[in-house]
């Protein structure tokens, strides 16, 4: 059975991340055709956590954990690899943790496709537990760079000129969503300080002139299992209590709610004409218009993670 069935008046391809019993397929899927190819097939006890495709549409780079020698347990920890976008190889690790127990996520690229920014989470006091989340960049030496301590979720802009963060606060857990330099300096925030009880999942619109996020509707009161506080996973995310799309200008001003899903694992991406916004979430696949309107749903299909709309 198909992901999705044809599109009338759409085009492009969706890559995304297709949950399953053994292990994640990447599945790239033809909005016109309907048609689903498969691009990597993750095995048991690996994670694949996100994936992002270089702007050239040559590689894609992924955010994966493969699964651990003498099946011990996977515990989620990813490090970065690179895939060919036609899946014709396997994923090759293009950059490893030195420690088992930090992680590099939220990867993305620049415009020109000549750096790759990631976040960056270890432990500063393993034994008390202590953790924290940095944003690094890397190029083709693959010496990462730190641009922002405290920090997590990088984004860049059209232009490559502005990166918009999520600060992380070691005592509150709490986040802030930001906007600085692409080398991370003068950073500045982009809500009033509280606006929401948490925000992520924000990407540029491809005009560059806004920034459509998810953000936590009402202040949430969550409980995290063991697994969850052992990733860092908190309330630094609106990942995982009830959210929805807001938009706000680059330049400041009020965030414009754009829809009322009000629902968990939320993670979105323009259309390459950016009249469109594809976005997946706990109940599905859905796509809608730019500023929110005429929201469908076209798959239930256990969608997670990340995903690129490419042409």
């Amino acid at each position: 059975m198909p992901l999705i069935q044809p599109i009338s008046g759409l085009s492009g391809k969706l890559i995304v991340i297709v949950s399953g019993e053994n292990g994640g397929t990447l599945t790239e899927i033809n909005l016109a055709t309907g048609k689903s190819t498969l691009l990597f097939q993750a095995p048991p006890q690996s994670w694949l956590a996100a994936e992002t495709i270089s702007p050239d549409g040559k590689q894609i780079l992924l955010a994966y954990s493969p699964p651990p020698p003498g099946g011990k347990i996977n515990y989620g920890y990813t490090d970065l690899y690179m895939l060919p976008a036609d899946g014709s190889a396997q994923p090759a690790l293009y950059l490893e943790r030195a420690n088992p127990q930090e992680s590099f996520f939220d990867p993305t690229w620049s415009p020109d496709g000549k750096m790759i920014y990631y976040a960056h989470f270890f432990y500063t006091e393993p034994k008390a537990g202590t953790y924290t989340y940095q944003i690094e960049r890397t190029g083709a030496d693959k010496k990462p760079k730190i641009l922002v301590k405290n920090a997590l979720w990088p984004r860049l802009s059209p232009d490559g000129m502005k990166l918009a963060f999520l600060s992380y606060d070691p005592l509150s857990k709490n986040n802030e969503l930001y906007l600085a330099d692409a080398e991370g300096k003068s950073p500045a925030p982009i809500l009033p300080k509280g606006t929401f009880p948490a925000v992520d999942a924000h990407m540029f619109s491809p005009d560059g002139s806004t920034i459509t996020f998810s953000a936590v509707n009402l202040q949430p009161s969550p409980q995290f299992s063991f697994w969850e506080q052992l990733l860092g996973i908190n309330v630094a995310s609106a990942h995982y209590v009830p959210s929805d799309w807001y938009r706000v200008p680059v330049a400041g001003g009020q965030a414009n709610r754009l829809t009322n899903v009000n629902d968990t694992g939320l993670y979105g991406h323009f259309s390459p004409d950016g009249k469109q916004f594809a976005f997946i979430c706990s109940t599905g696949l859905y796509i809608m218009d730019a500023d929110g309107g005429n929201l469908t749903q076209v798959s239930n299909a256990a969608l997670l993670g990340t995903l690129d709309w490419i042409p």
